[in-house]
């Protein structure tokens, strides 16, 4: 039985954290913690704190974890260990309704050796921009657009990667990324499996797999309150319907 225990008028539940940052992680469409904690509502720092510790929790936000990770209440609740024999019990797959318009949560980028490492595995670099830019910012961010496509599948400079000429390459888009930031104006990146061919419906049967792996890079405002991270916009290239 969990522990509960009643502070002022707010009824707490005694929650297992290790088993709260198991299901999170298995989910088929996994998420970070910071993803997590704005689907369920919390701060990012609350739910390390939850997911870290076993503790008592407001019953509400058990119940939007749970909702949250497909499983009833009482699978989150602390308890004592259940025998070696015992099956773990899996939530029950859903399937959701996937739009092929959508957003996504792009990283702050400070190394030019993520930011290469990210350009050399894409086919296709894209480029949105999510803040005011004058002449010189709009001229860096050019600049360092065309650097990463350069560097992607099809891109003129991609053999440099295997070479001591990637060095040129690499100073300068340390050099951008100095310049950008220090005119507040952050570079923001996450990739993207584009579904081909472009449809607005479901396809009756399914397609084989045939998809266009993209680096989207997005230029943006500095965190207002210590964020590292923007919504950037996603063209999945088919809406589909994903279990999880």
């Amino acid at each position: 039985m969990a522990k509960v225990k009643e502070a002022g008028s707010v009824l707490k539940l005694e929650v297992d954290g290790a088993e709260v940052k198991r299901l999170r992680s298995s989910r088929e469409r996994s998420a970070t913690q910071k993803e997590f904690a704005h689907e369920v509502g919390i701060s990012e720092r609350r739910l390390r704190e939850i997911e870290n510790a076993k503790g008592l929790i407001a019953v509400d936000v058990v119940d939007r974890l749970a909702r949250a990770l497909s499983v009833p209440r009482t699978q989150l609740c602390a308890s004592a260990p259940a025998p070696a024999s015992a099956m773990p019990s899996k939530p029950p797959k859903k399937d959701r309704f996937s739009p092929r318009f959508d957003t996504g949560i792009a990283e702050m980028v400070e190394d030019e050796a993520v930011l290469m490492d990210a350009a050399s595995k894409a086919q296709v670099v894209l480029l949105q921009i999510k803040v005011r830019l004058t002449e010189e910012t709009q001229g860096y961010i050019t600049e360092l657009y065309e650097l990463a496509s350069s560097l992607s599948w099809s891109g003129s400079n991609r053999a440099l990667l295997q070479t001591d000429g990637e060095l040129p390459i690499r100073r300068r888009l340390r050099e951008l990324l100095a310049l950008l930031k220090g005119n507040d104006v952050w570079v923001y990146k996450t990739d993207n499996i584009k579904m081909l061919p472009e449809r607005h419906e479901i396809p009756a049967q399914p397609d084989p797999f045939n998809g266009e792996l993209q680096l989207i890079l997005a230029a943006g405002p500095p965190g207002e309150y210590g964020e590292t991270s923007i919504h950037v916009d996603i063209d999945a290239g088919q809406p589909r319907m994903i279990r999880y």
